[in-house]
């Protein structure tokens, strides 16, 4: 087997990070082996090559070449290294909601669980410890070939409002599932309030620029104006009612294949790691190329057509507005991921950031028609585009502007 490290997308040239990718490549392929042999399965073969597909944080996503027999051919396999809990997770979404749904679903093939002391499939190493101090699991999901998923093409729009309302549908029929987190909209207010404390208490730090700090100060007057217009966000949600929600539903996560009847195309989806059971807001989120925030941008219209036996008040224009409201809640899930990493890492990166989510968030205002907080006086105040009626603004039907 050629395990290749020639493809892997590796964030800096260091010794340390190339060390680590050749690492997991090389920890993937014994894992397969271990996971293939245990099964006894005759189609599960020795990957031709391996290459690393991404790192987040101490979890990776490798691809394993040819790695599986078919009738017509061979078939690629992903390996995802992630935390046990994620793993117990993922599986129960294959295995409770993907089963029972009608739309195509990519297979979870099985996992392999690294215990203690198992260094010959722990990404790390004992030199490495602190890499992979918590419990860990291979997963091997069936990888669906096809193209990429493309957010501003009409029928990729369309295939993907389609397989979302199957999945809300079905899942409101399910009920909840016990292991499957429940994230109602306050879930969100409580993530605001646990990140402001953690950006105001670093507001006065030597190291702050002015524009870092004028940046962090705005971000604490966005979540003043967001608190006090939250039973109003929380009316926008409650169109839907509780359902699963994807929680990344964007077109890095799904891919577009020919169907095997006809000439059609069928939708998969993947990457379930963010998944809960709650408001479906940020599902509905309409971005623009190169947005901040990434969405599949379904299309309104097929989706109340595929809802309307079953929630006929659903329309165009209060997805339009559920939409907005979803990408209030993934700027607050930011906005509390950076705070938190203000506190132990590199100031200027996550300020950065937060500047790049003040001017989402103004945007996202003016489409529901509320104060914007100004950048540079951090004071609120009604802008010209808030008075416009979304169905009137003509990149506010996508939710467009000048950054999400």
């Amino acid at each position: 087997m050629n395990v290749d490290s020639s493809s892997t997308q590796i964030p800096e040239d260091t010794p340390d990070l190339i060390w680590l990718s050749n690492h997991a490549i090389s920890v993937a392929a014994n894992a397969w082996e271990s996971f293939a042999h245990g099964q006894g399965d005759a189609t599960f073969t020795s990957p031709s090559s391996i290459h690393l597909l991404h790192r987040r944080g101490r979890r990776f996503v490798l691809m394993l070449n040819d790695a599986m027999h078919q009738s017509n051919g061979t078939a690629h396999i992903i390996a995802r290294y992630v935390h046990q809990k994620t793993a117990e997770l993922e599986s129960a979404v294959y295995r409770c909601v993907l089963s029972r749904l009608t739309v195509p679903t990519l297979r979870l093939l099985g996992v392999l669980q690294v215990s203690d002391g198992d260094q010959q499939h722990r990404i790390g190493g004992e030199d490495r410890a602190d890499l992979d101090a918590e419990p860990r699991t291979w997963m091997f999901i069936e990888a669906g070939e096809g193209q990429k998923f493309d957010p501003f093409m009409s029928l990729h729009r369309k295939l993907a409002a389609r397989w979302l309302a199957e999945l809300h549908l079905k899942t409101f029929e399910i009920g909840p599932i016990k292991i499957i987190p429940s994230r109602g909209v306050d879930y969100f207010f409580s993530l605001m309030n646990d990140a402001e404390p953690d950006i105001r208490k670093h507001l006065h730090h030597p190291q702050l620029t002015a524009i870092e700090r004028s940046s962090m100060q705005t971000v604490l007057e966005q979540m003043r104006l967001v608190k006090s217009r939250w039973e109003v966000l929380k009316s926008i949600c409650d169109v839907l009612p509780i359902v699963f929600c994807h929680g990344d539903y964007a077109a890095r996560n799904i891919i577009i294949r020919n169907s095997a009847v006809g000439d059609t195309k069928e939708l998969l989806v993947y990457d379930w790691e963010d998944c809960f059971q709650g408001t479906a807001a940020m599902d509905f989120i309409q971005a623009r190329p190169g947005s901040t925030c990434e969405s599949a941008n379904i299309d309104f219209e097929e989706y109340c057509d595929a809802v309307k036996n079953c929630w006929p008040l659903v329309t165009v224009e209060t997805l339009h507005k559920l939409g907005l409201a979803g990408r209030i809640l993934w700027f607050i899930v930011a906005i509390a991921g950076e705070g938190e990493a203000i506190a132990c890492e590199d100031f200027g990166k996550h300020t950065r950031n937060l500047r790049m989510y003040t001017a989402g968030l103004n945007d996202t205002f003016r489409g529901l028609g509320w104060p914007i907080v100004n950048r540079r006086t951090g004071r609120q105040e009604m802008d010209s585009d808030s008075k416009t009626p979304i169905s009137t603004m003509k990149n506010r039907r996508l939710g467009w502007g000048s950054s999400c």
